[in-house]
């Protein structure tokens, strides 16, 4: 029956040169088609009985139509108008079960847009919460103004660079398709240094002297934040606050002799001395860091996906508890993630 439709349908549009705008000659012709089918269907119990075949025609016919037809209203009008309303009400069981069939079917079933197919039965569970490790690695830039002192000011540091580098643990839980909390626990080390020249007069010429501020640090890192899919692909933005405490700060502090290359210590190594009673203001023990990072997912296998990121720090409070002293970070990352949690 739905063969013969379908041609009877591709005769009336090709001998209309406007079938929209003429009346949809094409959808009369199937109409009245359909209500001959009704009212046979009516008559007979058997037919009733085989009310889906009847009604997946007709469903198959619209969806049809559909495709080939512009006029969207023009065919809402046919549809609402021209078809017996007790077709709907017989059937309306039959209408709504394919209503949540279709909706259903084309829900995402992953978090992060990935068609993850974990069973044939719909709904069926997927993967909210994940986890995993992740590792970075960084530059940092330092920048502001602190004295170095050794009994008394021997300069002030005021621009500086240095590395870092954490490894750790990490979860992500995906509130919806589009939003994810995230949590990361990891061991990480810095490093900063600075360097500054001084020159001084002497009998017969200047003494120019090179101050060497070094500081590594090992912290424990608690990261906290949300992440944002982009569009519905896999680009994300991402927002946290780490908060960094420092178990191990090692200063060292040096003193080289750039000129005269007569002038020299008197012991060990004669233009280059460790200064030993040297000090700079308390390093701060506790840090804040908020982040704004571009990240990207990738599928590894079923319920498994990596994220790599690139990111920047942003200082809110000093390293140091006195003066002035930011540290900016700029990093580059990777997480990879294992479902650990799922619900339909």
């Amino acid at each position: 029956m739905l063969n013969i439709l379908m041609k009877m349908l591709f005769m009336q549009v090709q001998e209309s040169p406007e079938p929209i705008q003429q009346g949809i000659p094409a959808f009369d012709t199937v109409l009245k088609i359909l209500k001959i089918e009704e009212c046979h269907s009516e008559r007979s119990e058997e037919s009733r009985n085989r009310i889906g075949t009847g009604f997946f025609t007709s469903f198959r016919m619209t969806f049809f139509l559909t495709f080939h037809t512009y006029s969207f209203p023009g065919m809402v009008k046919y549809i609402i108008f021209e078809t017996n309303a007790t077709f709907f009400k017989t059937h309306f069981r039959i209408v709504l079960f394919l209503f949540l069939f279709i909706f259903v079917s084309n829900t995402r079933i992953s978090a992060q847009g990935f068609d993850w197919q974990y069973s044939a039965r719909m709904p069926a569970p997927s993967p909210i919460l994940f986890a995993g490790v992740k590792a970075s690695i960084g530059y940092t830039y330092n920048n502001g103004s602190f004295n170095f002192a050794e009994d008394v000011i021997c300069t002030n540091f005021n621009n500086g660079d240095g590395s870092s580098w954490n490894v750790g643990i990490a979860a992500e839980y995906w509130h919806s398709g589009n939003y994810a909390f995230f949590a990361g626990l990891s061991y990480a080390r810095t490093n900063s240094s600075f360097k500054n020249a001084e020159s001084y007069p002497t009998l017969t010429n200047q003494l120019l002297l090179e101050y060497n501020f070094n500081l590594q640090q090992q912290l424990l890192d608690l990261e906290f934040g949300i992440k944002r899919r982009i569009l519905e692909t896999h680009f994300s933005t991402i927002f946290s606050l780490s908060t960094q405490y420092s178990f191990t700060i090692s200063p060292v502090y040096t003193q080289n002799i750039l000129s005269p290359p007569e002038i020299h210590f008197s012991t060990g190594n004669p233009y280059k001395r460790n200064m030993q009673s040297s000090k700079t203001p308390p390093i701060r023990q506790v840090n804040l860091i908020p982040q704004i990072k571009l990240g990207y997912d990738f599928q590894v296998g079923l319920g498994t996906y990596s994220s790599i990121w690139i990111g920047a720090g942003l200082p809110i409070l000093s390293v140091t508890s006195e003066g002035d002293w930011h540290r900016w970070y700029f990093s580059a990352g990777l997480c990879i993630y294992k479902g650990v949690f799922s619900k339909y």
